[in-house]
């Protein structure tokens, strides 16, 4: 291989008239080789390429090339040529050769990166900026950033021996990804969601996923909607993934339409009306929907500038900017944003769905292969908070705050198989809705207090947004 890769590189050498001698090819041999060990991280293949009776093969095999006239040796600096790709069939045995666990493990998100059963991980190549993860399998994908504008994905287990895996590099000015992955494969787009194993690009109102070992699949959300930024499930075990009505069919915001739209949203954050269904689960598989009908504007956060103070109690201020962001300017989450609002896990063997619903009144469990839906807690006056967790052992529990006294569900998946398939009181009480066409309402809120366990989701970047 290394012969033949020294004959391509003299030729692309000699066809433009240039020398290449002994030293340039051993150099250019030895560039291959640490390419190949950083991509492939396989030391069988490193000890097979540096052994010495391969190296003096490949000297003996190389003729001297006469210098052109007028030119020294060491006066060019050509590119090298590049190594060939690992193959899919490659990456996907050395990410299946990790350490496995049946006791999985425990995540914790945190702003900057995250924590493994209490412990937080660090990476010293660079910050993570993007991650999701599964805690039954304790897999993860995180997007570290080694320079300002390069990053390395990668995917491991939590466990102790696993080494990260580079499954791509990228390349991005901050509003644009080019990535490329270990294997050759070209994506970009706007956005880069890591999953636990595996990411996905997201490019106008369409994505790619890419799996080691699988590829690239292509996700095209029906018309109206676009993939959301923000991710906050388990979109590799369960197959679904969040989508956010495209503004472009909303109606114009100074038209009776908007202002109609206003009214409703309003409305549905009190918990007096139904919103649009602005958001739905997708089945990636088959593109089946579960509409969740939760408003667009909570997303948004608002900033005053140009302020001047009037008295102890009052600013005046010129400018009032609003964006998209997880969190408030003071660093608190932002309870509205529908990132906390709707989680979604693969436990005990079903695909569900923990939202909150009526405004803060209510908090209820979905099915997503059903549609059955049971209502985990109700209270009128609303619930103050509360959080949601996902257990090693893919358990989920809830836990809801009021009058200062928590309430807490375990394993609240095991109620689609205990409770009967009717209406019944609060908490707990069970129904049934066409996820397609009878929309309910969903969404849900995070802890206001220390951050959750929040395992198999796909967490932010410190400033509050995916990569």
């Amino acid at each position: 291989m290394e012969q033949q890769f020294v004959q391509q590189a003299r030729q692309a050498y000699t066809s433009r008239g240039l020398p290449f001698d002994d030293q340039q090819a051993c150099e250019a041999v030895g560039a291959m080789r640490a390419r190949m060990a950083a991509l492939t991280g396989n030391v069988a293949a490193l000890q097979m390429l540096a052994n010495p009776a391969t190296a003096q093969a490949l000297q003996g095999a190389m003729p001297t090339a006469p210098a052109a006239p007028g030119m020294t040796t060491g006066a060019v600096q050509a590119p090298v040529p590049q190594a060939p790709s690992l193959t899919e069939t490659a990456l996907a045995a050395q990410i299946a050769a990790l350490p496995h666990s049946d006791q999985g493990v425990t995540f914790q998100r945190f702003r900057d990166g995250f924590a493994v059963n209490g412990q937080r991980y660090v990476d010293p190549a660079g910050t993570i900026v993007a991650y999701g993860f599964d805690a039954r399998s304790a897999s993860y994908t995180d997007v570290v950033a080694t320079s300002p504008t390069s990053f390395t994905i990668k995917t491991s287990r939590a466990l102790a021996g696993a080494t990260p895996i580079t499954i791509a590099t990228a390349v991005s000015n901050g509003a644009f990804w080019n990535v490329t992955t270990a294997t050759g494969q070209q994506l970009s787009g706007q956005h880069v969601i890591p999953i636990s194993v595996g990411f996905v690009v997201v490019r106008g109102n369409v994505g790619f996923r890419y799996v080691p070992g699988q590829g690239i699949t292509n996700i095209a959300p029906p018309a109206g909607y676009r993939i959301a930024r923000f991710q906050n499930g388990d979109i590799g075990a369960t197959g679904y993934l969040l989508l956010e009505r495209d503004p472009a069919s909303e109606p114009p915001p100074n038209s009776l339409g908007g202002l109609f739209s206003d009214v409703k949203s309003i409305g549905a954050t009190l918990g007096m009306t139904k919103a649009p269904a602005d958001y739905a689960l997708m089945r990636i598989d088959d593109a089946h929907l579960v509409p969740i009908d939760i408003p667009m504007d909570g997303k948004e956060v608002m900033v005053m500038r140009d302020c001047k103070r009037r008295n102890a109690v009052v600013n005046i201020c010129r400018q009032a900017n609003s964006y998209d962001s997880l969190y408030e300017p003071d660093g608190s989450k932002n309870p509205g944003h529908y990132f906390w609002r709707i989680n979604w896990f693969e436990s005990d063997g079903h695909p569900i769905m923990i939202t909150e619903e009526d405004g803060v009144a209510t908090l209820a469990m979905t099915d997503l292969a059903s549609g059955r839906r049971i209502v985990l807690f109700h209270r009128a006056m609303g619930i103050s908070d509360y959080s949601v967790q996902q257990e090693a052992n893919g358990q989920v529990d809830v836990d809801a705050q009021w009058m200062f006294t928590h309430h807490a569900l375990h394993d609240v998946a095991a109620m689609l198989d205990q409770a009967p398939a009717g209406s019944g009181s609060s908490p707990a009480s069970v129904s049934t809705v066409a996820p397609a066409s009878a929309p309910a309402r969903l969404s849900v809120a995070a802890p206001g207090s220390a951050p959750a366990s929040a395992p198999a989701r796909n967490s932010s970047v410190p400033s509050g947004g995916h990569a």
